[in-house]
């Protein structure tokens, strides 16, 4: 059926596609339609608790209210601006293409969510607000898109879109950042509960990535990027940094590896690191105020400055040679009271793990058991606790196993 222009439809049945062409000033209000809406060339329409079993193809329209509606079908809007869809439950896959000023929320009290994926391509000004979403989200050239406030348990996919803000957000997935320009992920400060994000943040080829006051319970990586700023927040996995410049790492509480790679001009200040800090063939990098309870390596730094940034007694920091062979130095001081260094060096990366044994050959200590760059490496055994005698330790790296011994002698 065509709807004709400045006529008010209300608690019709429709049996078959309703089409909407060429017309203007259209209302339908608490319609259910057993078939495709199709809309083209229309203007000022408004619809209102709408039950729609098909497909709805939006083109080339102008001023569209879509509310309070049920659609079963996916959802196409074309070449059209001022859309807003608002607390409708949709079923299908949203397309929005070459469209600009796009709304998309909902109040969570009213339980509305969509169950297929989102996707943005060549549009402006599109925001995303308060919504329930168990699918993915695809941002492809697009600029000014807002996702704000929603529980998310798939993936966001960016590539080659400007100004994309990310606040306030519960998400279970992934975040891909490609190609694009000023990326801000945002949590709220004012928030009752603190939101996480449950994954991974991948950055390539990117400029001006803000990562505010975020929770980020995967891993973050950054590689080829511009304007890297990650502030705040509870980190548990790594955070690696890969051929970045403009680097920047402020109050953050990382439970991983902070690892910085072939990197330019690069500040980390006043985090607290349980992990360890690696940086390797960077340049201008600045530590200050920094509490770091793993190791810190360094290999092949231009202007490297560390400034009242401490290590945990217990680890050590190590300049990272070239290393051709593995070796375990014999420990020092030896005999020991109360306490001694053992040294080693791998010449390819992998997990290393180094421990202590007593004269029965039982287990008493683990120094290391992690994954390691090449490089040397140094680590303290203190005696608190441990009788005098014999005691061996064991290194094995990839296929190297070696044991040498040592004596406490208190």
């Amino acid at each position: 059926m065509y709807l004709e222009e400045g006529s008010t439809y209300r608690g019709d049945t429709f049996k078959g596609n309703v089409f909407i062409i060429g017309v203007k000033d259209v209302s339908l209000i608490d319609a259910d339609i057993e078939g495709n809406l199709f809309m083209d060339d229309a203007e000022n329409i408004y619809i209102n608790r709408m039950n729609l079993d098909g497909k709805s193809h939006i083109k080339n329209s102008r001023n569209i209210d879509l509310l309070e509606s049920g659609l079963d079908g996916d959802i196409l809007v074309e070449i059209t601006h001022n859309l807003n869809l608002d607390e409708s439950n949709i079923d299908g896959n949203i397309i929005i293409k070459e469209s600009v000023n796009i709304e998309l929320t909902s109040a969570h009290s009213a339980g509305v969510s969509h169950d297929g994926n989102i996707q943005i391509e060549l549009s402006e000004n599109v925001s995303l607000t308060d919504l329930d979403l168990d699918s993915n989200i695809e941002i492809n050239k697009s600029m000014q898109v807002s996702l704000i406030s929603l529980e998310l348990d798939g993936n966001i996919d960016l590539t080659e879109s400007d100004y994309i803000i990310i606040s306030d957000n519960m998400l279970d997935g992934n975040i891909n950042i490609n190609k694009s320009n000023y990326i801000e992920l945002d949590a709220s400060s004012v928030m009752q509960d603190p939101r996480a994000q449950d994954g991974n943040v991948f950055v390539n080829e990117s400029n001006e990535v803000v990562i505010n006051q975020v929770h980020v319970h995967g891993d973050i990586q950054t590689s080829k990027s511009y304007g890297v700023q990650i502030t705040g927040g509870n980190h548990s996995g790594n955070i690696e940094i890969f051929e970045s410049e403009s680097v920047y790492f402020s109050d953050l509480i990382l439970d991983g590896n902070l690892i910085v790679n072939k990197s330019v001009d690069v500040s980390i200040l006043n985090n607290i690191i349980y992990g360890n800090l690696e940086i390797y063939e960077s340049e201008n990098v600045i530590l200050d105020g920094n509490t770091i309870y793993g190791n810190l390596i360094t290999y092949k730094l231009y202007g490297f400055a560390n400034k009242f940034s401490k290590l945990n007694d217990k680890n050590q920091e190590s300049e990272l040679m070239d290393v051709k062979n593995y070796s375990l130095l014999q420990n020092y001081p030896n005999p020991f009271n109360p306490s001694t260094t053992i040294s080693y060096s791998i010449p390819e990366e992998g997990l290393v793990t180094l421990m202590v044994y007593n004269s029965l050959g039982e287990e008493v200590a683990i120094l290391v058991n992690e994954f390691k760059q090449v490089g040397s490496y140094e680590v303290s055994f203190k005696s608190v606790g441990f009788p005098s005698g014999l005691y061996f330790y064991t290194i094995e790296a990839g296929d190297y196993v070696k044991t040498k011994k040592m004596v406490l002698m208190k």
